[in-house]
């Protein structure tokens, strides 16, 4: 399968807004006079693609916000970095923090490059299914930033058109959360539109906008809309579970029938930490020390680390748990979904899967259920079919009674099928359980404290000195 690789050209090109509104010429090239031909918009998307792989997405930050926040994993050294990272696990996350930042950065450099392509596709002399496709595939990919930033921050700045103009970008403050949304809803409907289907996982597709439009539909308690779009992409056949739990997530079996959209890594011979063609997951996630577990090849950092709660989630006859889990000989354990051996540190094969199949049927089963329980309904179904893969019986309405204990068992099953794959913190957030799950919790240091307002994370403390205006770019509650 195609790998995505960094354009380098249309990297300096259309990452003119790395700084949010610190823009720098980096090339000979302008956005004017580069994108004439399909052949530079298609360069242009590819740099748009790669923009999911910087290091402050899902190349690395992102899991710090939405698995270590949650009781899926710890740091295992407050100390890496110089706390950066353990701070999310103790809830201590400062508006310096270079996380925050960095993540706000890249996902607005992100935004800039397909703002770009969306400002000037129209100019370009190309067969119109063509284009229409390139924005049906540029709007999917603004959608999933905007969606990963509202959840992430709440109001945030929304900017649809390119940036060029550093002293433009002053004016941009931060809008409501309803109107994010909104944009969120028109692109995805868009993208539908004139998205087809694809075997290509790298590329958006049809079932991918509609599977991603069902989950924005299921953060704003729109269950009847979001389970029109699970019907169908469930309907129409082009996804499936693999019979093999670990082979989902196996390199030797990438972009399989189970995934739906995927940001892809493929190691190369370039041999530095901040390579963001090669993923960086084995190396960040194997314990200290354990260098077995990435044959010897660079240092090991302690990251993400199973929770012992997580561990304890599981059941004996859970399959799940083979390939979610490994434990050391000295009884430290870790994270198996992203192990391969690197061909250089900080350089592996593996990719992130943000969207599969397993995650289609738990949020079907979730929707129906809040539409209404039903004792021998269609929601058990689904439930059930994700509890035979992992070998365990089926649940119930002996069992799960009513519609309370249906939404504590659906939590529990995406906890245990998509633990350390970005989805935890957000899940026990819009279920309004992150308090009463979180608060007391044992982190990396013994058990921590989570307030309300720490529920969003803190505006980058530059961005407001940048911007050096209250009313435009104010902080979140909480935080100073």
């Amino acid at each position: 399968m195609r790998k995505l690789i960094p354009i380098l050209t249309v990297l300096m090109v259309v990452s003119g807004c790395s700084d949010f509104i610190e823009v720098e010429p980096q090339s000979q090239f302008t956005a004017s006079n580069f994108f004439k031909t399909e052949e530079d918009m298609n360069l242009a998307l590819n740099g748009a693609y790669d923009g999911l792989q910087s290091i402050g997405q899902y190349g690395q930050y992102f899991v710090y916000f939405m698995e270590v926040s949650s009781d899926n994993s710890i740091q295992e050294s407050s100390t890496n970095s110089g706390g950066v990272f353990a701070a999310f696990d103790i809830y201590n996350v400062q508006p310096s923090n270079d996380v925050v930042n960095t993540s706000w950065n890249n996902c607005y450099d992100g935004i800039n490059r397909v703002n770009t392509i969306l400002d000037r596709v129209d100019e370009i002399s190309m067969d119109d299914q063509v284009r229409n496709v390139m924005k049906g595939e540029a709007k999917f990919l603004r959608v999933l930033t905007y969606f990963n930033l509202v959840r992430i921050w709440g109001d945030v700045p929304l900017i649809t058109s390119e940036t060029t103009d550093p002293i433009l970008a002053f004016k941009i403050g931060r809008s409501p959360i309803t109107e994010v949304y909104d944009l969120i809803e028109n692109d995805l409907l868009a993208s539908i539109q004139s998205l087809g289907v694809s075997t290509d996982p790298s590329r958006a597709s049809i079932n991918a906008a509609k599977a991603l439009l069902a989950k924005v539909y299921l953060t704003e308690q729109k269950y009847t809309l979001a389970s029109a779009f699970l019907t169908d992409v469930i309907g129409g056949g082009n996804y499936q579970l693999l019979s093999s739990f670990q082979e989902v997530f196996s390199v030797e079996n990438e972009s399989n029938a189970e995934i739906l959209f995927e940001v892809q890594f493929t190691e190369s011979g370039s041999a530095n930490a901040g390579n963001i063609e090669g993923s960086r997951f084995s190396n960040l996630f194997a314990p200290i020390g354990a260098l077995q577990l990435v044959d010897g090849v660079g240092s090991t950092s302690g990251d993400n680390l199973p929770s012992q709660d997580l561990y304890d989630a599981y059941s004996a006859a859970d399959a799940r748990l083979d390939g979610t889990i490994g434990t050391l000989a000295d009884g430290r354990i870790y994270t198996k979904k992203y192990l391969d051996v690197p061909l250089t540190p900080y350089n592996a094969e593996n990719n992130f899967i943000v969207i599969r199949y397993a995650d289609v049927l738990l949020m079907q089963a979730e929707v129906l259920n809040e539409i209404g329980y039903s004792a021998a309904g269609l929601a058990f179904d689904y439930l059930n079919e994700v509890r035979a893969r992992a070998g365990l019986a089926p649940r119930s309405n002996t069992d799960v009674s009513d519609q309370a204990a249906f939404r504590d068992a659906v939590l529990l099953e995406r906890r245990l099928e998509l633990a350390f794959e970005n989805h935890r913190w957000f899940d026990l957030v819009r279920t309004g359980n992150a308090i009463a799950t979180l608060d007391g919790h044992s982190a990396t240091n013994g058990p921590v404290t989570l307030s309300q307002n720490q529920l969003l994370y803190p505006i980058p403390q530059a961005q407001i000195d940048i911007m050096n205006n209250e009313e435009l770019m104010y902080q979140n509650p909480g935080y100073q």
